[in-house]
């Protein structure tokens, strides 16, 4: 799930995925996947002497085994919980101000589990190998609810002065030269006031070393796959939601364990609280979540892959990606409720549709920061073949402020640098062989600059690549 909201709260703000089987009561994702005494699926809190927060980004997921027969209605639903008891503005800034209308976005895979059958009898499933490339042949997933302090020490510029969190997953791969789309979700609370920087690191084999996925990706200067730094005039933050995303190549043999592990730095060194509220406070306990699906990454070398066609309605048949690590300022004029006032970044990535009439799945990654301590607006054009860019978030909603929207709190400089995550599954009603280019544009609600890639005022200590996954979905 993918929308913005408004806690009227100063304390902490708790966002849950509920599940109704059939006509039955909705229950917590958090609590039947996480763990008994989770807090909902994420938690936030303000930073110490904060006020609330104006509107923020909420991306929120899991990966669910509702154990039920075919055929049966499955609903969820977004909840939203607050430690003090207040209002929530769901899509838009709190206080009545609609300058920051983000639409609401739910994406619901089913994923097959188990022995195939046909009529209740089992039948020899199609073989991985002769999956199309860039289709899914392989999901893992791991849930744990853990809470504890790592010793981070200083950074400075070395990527050896990470530490490795207990986050783990591990997954076999069933193909020669795969790709592995890891994704994770989880909470922590940096004691430090300064850069805080989230990474994935993978292992090959039982024998290798861990090795950084920011520098092996997205470039050798980069300073994690994520890093945030707090606000002008605010201290360090409380607990935190983190989703961080990679496209993984690994280039191994089929049979190859891989193991991807979460790491955490601080510019300045301190401790870093994982799993919840800093301080011992248990009041923010989110469980944390990994997800690895493996890829298809070459043909076979005998069998002929199936036809694309031949894949049934929600498949995945082409993964496209894209990894750059640029740093640069972009010009933004004030919004004014006019989405021209958006400036495209050189964030775009292109894929050429097999089938006609797919859809298309878009997930990005990146680091930005504006120099305004006003409204901050993200969104996806998509241009066809030579045509215009246009706003994904308007083919949503005609008065959408761009797919996501925040608002720094009141007593707050502007933000520096902030991971974003923005996704869209995009209908463009294309012909088979049609380019299809997606681009991240951003506003400002009051004009001014906005640093892509990294810190702001040219402060390069919070460098963190760009990263597009893009996938083409049978209609």
């Amino acid at each position: 799930a993918q929308f913005v909201m408004a806690s009227h709260s100063g304390s902490h703000v708790y966002t849950d995925i509920w599940r109704k089987v059939g006509n039955g009561p909705y229950t917590s994702l958090a609590r039947a996947l996480g763990g008994s005494d989770t807090d909902g699926l994420t938690s936030e809190h303000p930073p110490t002497g904060g006020s609330a927060w104006y509107e923020q980004a909420k991306p929120t997921m899991a990966l669910d085994e509702p154990n039920v027969p075919k055929g049966t209605v499955i609903t969820y639903k977004v909840y939203v919980g607050l430690w003090s008891g207040s209002t929530v503005t769901m899509g838009s800034h709190r206080n009545n101000n609609n300058n920051g209308n983000s639409p609401e976005h739910f994406v619901l895979e089913e994923v097959a589990s188990g022995p195939c059958t046909a009529g209740g009898a089992a039948v020899p499933c199609v073989g991985r190998n002769v999956m199309p490339i860039g289709s899914y042949v392989q999901t893992v997933s791991k849930w744990q609810n853990a809470e504890y302090d790592i010793s981070v020490p200083s950074y400075n510029s070395d990527i050896n002065n990470f530490r490795p969190t207990n986050h783990i997953i591990e997954v076999i791969p069933k193909l020669d030269n795969s790709k592995i789309l890891v994704h994770t979700q989880l909470v922590m609370a940096a004691h430090s006031g300064s850069h805080n920087y989230v990474d994935i690191w993978r292992k090959i084999g039982d024998d290798g070393e861990y090795t950084s996925l920011a520098r092996a990706l997205g470039g050798s200067e980069a300073d994690g796959l994520v890093s945030e730094h707090p606000a002008g005039g605010q201290s360090a933050r409380y607990e935190q939601l983190r989703q961080v995303l990679a496209l993984d190549d690994p280039q191994v043999a089929a049979g190859t364990k891989l193991t991807y592990k979460v790491y955490v730095g601080l510019w300045t060194g301190s401790t870093v609280t994982f799993g919840g509220h800093r301080n011992g406070n248990q009041n923010g306990n989110a469980p944390e979540f990994f997800l690895a699906r493996e890829v298809v990454g070459q043909a076979d070398d005998v069998l002929a892959p199936l036809p694309a066609a031949e894949l049934p309605s929600g498949a995945i048949v082409q993964t496209v990606s894209r990894w750059q690590n640029d740093i640069y300022d972009v010009s933004v004029p004030s919004y004014g409720n006019n989405i021209d006032n958006f400036r495209g970044t050189t964030m775009e990535v292109s894929i050429t549709t097999s089938l006609a009439n797919s859809k298309i799945f878009v997930q990005s990654m990146f680091v930005m920061a504006p120099h305004s301590g006003s409204h901050v607006y993200v969104d996806i054009f998509r241009k066809i073949g030579n045509g215009a860019y246009e706003s994904l978030s308007r083919k949503g909603a005609s008065d959408a402020d761009g797919m996501l929207s925040e608002h720094p709190q009141s007593n707050s400089n502007g933000w520096y640098e902030r991971p974003y995550t923005p996704y869209a599954v995009d209908s463009p009603q294309v012909a088979a062989g049609t380019v299809v280019t997606y681009k991240i544009y951003v506003g400002l609600w009051s004009g001014s600059t906005v640093t892509f890639g990294s810190h702001r005022s040219t402060n390069y200590n919070g460098r963190s690549p760009e990263h597009f996954v893009v996938q083409e979905v049978v209609a």
